[in-house]
């Protein structure tokens, strides 16, 4: 299954690197076709494509003020220019209004005066100081109170987090990079995230020219691309989730390996490194299906969230009753299956090294 959804993964990606046409979104293109900063190539039925915009890197509309969208392009010609205009006319509507904003932001600014120095505000507000002092002496009070009954009420429990404490700070002081490792984990979340986007982007620039009336030039989406788009989607939180859990389950076989390790003066050698090796070596699959798991459980999550929102401003009560009831089951199920999973991949991690085994 993981070998599946990593090669379609691949596909995608080298399907949106041949098929995509970024060039196109990096610097635009005009109503005939043409890819603004490049040579181009003619499109049947198109007179005006074809042409050398190397010159021409700019895109300019000739209606900004008013940019129509029909279907997927806009209603207004765009044309590729060398610069665009540099002279701004100025209406005398736009200088009376900036008139009247500079009158209204003065008077407040000298209401804002005459409110500070006014020695009755002044002794207001120093009775609402005083008031804040006391309520804020009575929540700490109530506060420590209740603090000091769970101290007495929990102190087994305090005694097991303490020498939980102590086992974590000899993993650390046995293998102190540990503490940079969900740095590492966010530096390639962050990457992957930006391969994602481009990806997607690609995507989204996979089309084939037509011409239509006027002579322009219309980029339609590929036939199947769509589906591309679900798929790449579900992939994000796949892999999000996977990356994850190789971090949980990395962490879990660091600190095994330094809390089992007989020998105390010879802590072992590179213990993050061996237990990502482990991971990526017997415990492949096990991440992956947990991490599908969580994934087949947050889409339909995602889809009533979506689903809340829309019926957010309609009048039908049920409706929004249900598809909040729904959002709510399945982020328990979430939540629910998150901790099943962080749960079972700590014994997984436990169970193949030797320490534990002898």
């Amino acid at each position: 299954m993981q070998c599946l959804g990593a090669e379609y993964l691949m596909f995608i990606m080298g399907y949106s690197v041949i098929a995509g046409a970024t060039g196109r979104l990096l610097f635009g293109y005009d109503s005939f076709g043409n890819v603004c900063g490049k040579r181009n190539s003619p499109v049947e039925g198109a007179p005006l494509s074809g042409q050398d915009m190397t010159l021409k890197k700019h895109v300019f509309f000739m209606n900004s003020c008013n940019p129509e969208v029909k279907g997927l392009r806009l209603g207004t010609i765009a044309l590729c220019v060398s610069s665009c205009p540099e002279e701004q006319l100025n209406t005398l509507e736009e200088v009376q209004l900036f008139a009247n904003t500079s009158v209204v932001c003065g008077v407040l600014w000298w209401l804002y005066y005459d409110y500070t120095n006014d020695l009755s505000i002044e002794l207001d507000t120093e009775r609402e100081n005083m008031k804040c002092v006391l309520g804020f002496a009575i929540v700490s009070t109530v506060v420590t109170a209740v603090l000091l009954i769970l101290i007495f009420v929990f102190r087994k429990r305090i005694k097991l987090t303490v020498e939980l404490l102590q086992v974590a700070n000899k993993a650390i002081s046995s293998s102190p990079f540990l503490l940079l490792q969900p740095v590492w984990t966010f530096a390639i979340l962050i990457f992957f995230w930006v391969l994602w986007v481009a990806v997607l982007l690609s995507l989204g620039t996979a089309g084939s020219a037509h011409a239509i009336e006027g002579g322009q030039v219309e980029y339609r989406p590929l036939s199947g691309i769509r589906y591309m788009w679900w798929y790449h989607l579900i992939g994000l939180i796949w892999t999000s989730e996977f990356i994850l859990a190789c971090q949980q389950m990395t962490m879990a076989g660091t600190v095994v390996t330094c809390y089992f390790n007989r020998n105390k003066n010879d802590p072992p050698d590179h213990p993050i490194l061996s237990s990502l090796s482990i991971v990526l070596c017997y415990h492949q699959g096990t991440v992956v299906k947990g991490s599908f798991l969580i994934t087949v459980v947050r889409i339909p999550r995602m889809i009533f969230t979506y689903v809340y929102d829309a019926l957010k401003e309609k009048h039908n009560a049920w409706l929004r009753c249900t598809s909040r009831c729904c959002y709510c089951c399945f982020w328990c199920l979430d939540e629910y299956v998150r901790h099943l999973n962080q749960v079972c991949l700590r014994p997984c991690a436990t169970a193949v090294h030797g320490g534990v085994q002898g």
